[in-house]
């Protein structure tokens, strides 16, 4: 994990030192926006590999509110089958492709009670036949999200 981090970061501070060269960005100006490039992508690298080998099963007195599946939200607009197993989830969560939670034929993005989205947590469970989240139900201007209190392989 390490040295793919390190190989990230030395593309990063690449680009972005070739990005800034082109617009005449100073270099102190340089520094801190490679700065905060290089620290957002340590913590996008970090997230991905939260509970890495852990899918969570639900306790006993779980009740779901949802139960579905986890799918690329591309996929299943460009296929009609968007569901991915945790590896795929994760590499896809990388690259800032959306994936989200399909539950009796509606799509859901899913985000935990801080107001973050839960695409690791997502990711996690990927793997599992059927997913449950307990939480409740937001739309706004049509897109339907989920406010998840939990989220576990069932």
């Amino acid at each position: 994990m390490f040295k793919k981090l390190g190989i990230m970061l030395a593309i990063t501070v690449i680009s972005a030192s070739f990005v800034f060269a082109q617009i005449g960005m100073g270099s102190s100006q340089a520094t801190k926006a490679v700065t905060s490039t290089v620290t957002t992508t340590a913590k996008v690298e970090a997230l991905n590999t939260e509970d890495a080998n852990e899918m969570p099963k639900a306790p006993a007195n779980f009740k779901a509110d949802f139960v579905g599946q986890v799918v690329s939200v591309e996929k299943l607009i460009l296929s009609g089958d968007g569901k991915v197993n945790t590896k795929t989830a994760k590499e896809l969560l990388t690259y800032g492709k959306p994936i989200g939670f399909l539950s009796n034929g509606t799509v859901y993005f899913v985000y935990d009670a801080g107001g973050n989205f839960a695409g690791n947590k997502l990711a996690v469970v990927a793997d599992a036949a059927k997913v449950g989240i307990a939480g409740k139900v937001k739309t706004i201007k049509g897109l339907k999200y989920i406010i998840a209190n939990g989220i576990y392989a069932m």
